[in-house]
């Protein structure tokens, strides 16, 4: 049990929650307490991969980011933008 409680404690928790962006297109607020990085790959699991970062906060002893996950509209966003 002791063993458990260790790794559990080295490796940290992230969770995530469905929230909205301001455009009021579905996003995630991902919790996290052992780095924004772990954040980061908590996101990448969610989302299957890429994602927008919206937002981040990197606290002494909490962090979260906001990510919306990249779908279609994204990518039709990111060559128009290459495009002009």
């Amino acid at each position: 049990m002791r063993v458990l409680l260790s790794v559990l404690l080295l490796t940290g928790c992230a969770t995530s929650s469905v929230v909205y962006d301001e455009t009021g297109r579905e996003a995630l607020l991902v919790n996290c307490d052992a780095g924004i990085a772990q954040c980061h790959k908590k996101a990448r699991q969610d989302c299957g991969g890429a994602y927008v970062l919206l937002d981040e906060f990197d606290g002494q002893y909490k962090q979260h980011i906001k990510v919306r996950c990249k779908d279609d509209l994204d990518q039709v966003e990111d060559l128009t933008r290459r495009t002009l």
